[in-house]
């Protein structure tokens, strides 16, 4: 019972919370990918923008994309910087109005929502409010403090049926296994930068057109 509530609850926990914000980031980093190839077509099958305009259009979606990447593998919280490349395509947008035909650009105007919502998600929400800090800071202490606890039990209830080395063994064992685990949600409670195998890959996630 000590166990399981002092050790095993919050490891559960903070693990499932962190895997959560993965599964999540996924999802919003495929409707920003999604919605930026949206405003991609939306631009080049305008028949009166001319190449150049296309060009430069394509441009700054390019920029928007790498700009929300190397924010995130940065650990860079602050939005300010992709509210800019954003801010530029709305300009754009709205200096070709005439070429843009009325129906295209109203479509453009909801994909630039969808953008901003899962952008605002995946740079303020996640890199500034993570794992409650408390329950991280209660797991690590009671880890540590748990051997102490642990190898005195084994001791009084296996004293006699095995030998004094085994009871070393599982307690180093145990302790591994929690330190481990402990290990195993920090490195997945950032899931963008470039250190985790299970990292969100944001290569994979870039405009490339």
């Amino acid at each position: 019972m000590l166990f399981g509530l002092v050790v095993v609850f919050p490891l559960h926990f903070t693990i499932q919370s962190a895997f959560k914000r993965r599964e999540r980031a996924l999802e919003y980093f495929s409707l920003f990918k999604g919605r930026l190839m949206a405003l991609y077509y939306s631009i080049n099958i305008a028949e009166d923008l001319t190449p150049e305009k296309k060009q430069e259009g394509t441009n700054l979606l390019k920029r928007v994309s790498d700009q929300v990447a190397q924010q995130l593998e940065a650990r860079e919280g602050s939005y300010e910087l992709t509210q800019r490349k954003l801010n530029e395509v709305y300009t754009f947008i709205q200096a070709n109005l005439e070429e843009l035909s009325k129906r295209n650009v109203i479509k453009m105007i909801r994909y630039m929502s969808d953008v901003t919502d899962s952008t605002t998600y995946l740079i303020t929400s996640i890199t500034h409010h993570r794992t409650i800090a408390g329950l991280r800071f209660y797991s690590i202490f009671f880890i540590l403090v748990f051997p102490f606890l642990h190898a005195p039990i084994l001791l009084s209830r296996l004293e006699g049926l095995v030998s004094i080395p085994v009871f070393y063994v599982l307690a180093g064992v145990v302790s591994i296994l929690l330190v481990t685990l402990n290990n195993f949600q920090t490195m997945i409670e950032y899931p963008f930068d470039p250190k985790g195998v299970d990292n969100v890959k944001l290569k994979e996630f870039k405009l490339d057109v």
